[in-house]
């Protein structure tokens, strides 16, 4: 039965829509619910399975939608005693650079050793290119911010840095990201 929240839950942390699972922990007094109980909840905020009570679901889907941007747990005590730990997955955070001068060659390395996956754009070549960036997880060349950036797996849990040559391209860059579901810009 699990088989499909773990291809979901692999295809959240590679780009796709975020997902939870609620576990249901500790019944509450006078239930006979299952401990272990799973409830699978989607961004959209359908599910399956259950927790066994119809209070439990509703809370549980409610707090997972927060959870979900940035991948975070909580564990869930309700007023009833019953105990659930909920688990949110999502894409690792990821970092968009449009540019790729001075500023962005000093941000590059201190993204990717903070745990980013890191994407770089620059309409040169000779400015964005695995050379210049090795830690870069993406390289977009010959490519404008707002001709990059819809092709990048942009969610909530995406931060876009812009510093493009002499800001020639920054309010066209800026359109371009605010027009995306990017959590910072």
């Amino acid at each position: 039965d699990y088989l499909d929240y773990s291809i979901a839950i692999d295809g959240a942390y590679k780009g796709g829509s975020p997902v939870a699972l609620a576990s249901l922990i500790r019944l509450a007094d006078g239930n006979d619910n299952s401990i272990g109980a799973k409830l699978f909840i989607r961004e959209d905020g359908t599910t399956e399975g259950s927790l066994g009570d119809a209070e439990l679901d509703r809370d549980a889907t409610k707090r997972a939608v927060a959870l979900m941007a940035h991948g975070n747990s909580e564990y869930v005590i309700t007023r009833s005693g019953a105990e659930y730990f909920l688990e949110a997955y999502t894409t690792p955070p990821q970092l968009v650079i449009c540019g790729g001068g001075h500023v962005s060659k000093a941000l590059a390395p201190l993204a990717k050793g903070l745990g980013f996956r890191l994407f770089i754009t620059d309409d040169r070549e000779e400015f964005a290119n695995k050379d210049r960036f090795p830690e870069a997880d993406i390289v977009l060349p010959h490519l404008k911010p707002e001709e990059a950036l819809p092709t990048l797996p942009i969610n909530a849990n995406t931060f876009i840095v812009i510093a493009t040559r002499g800001h020639r391209y920054d309010n066209t860059a800026l359109a371009a990201a605010a027009a995306t579901s990017a959590r910072y810009v």
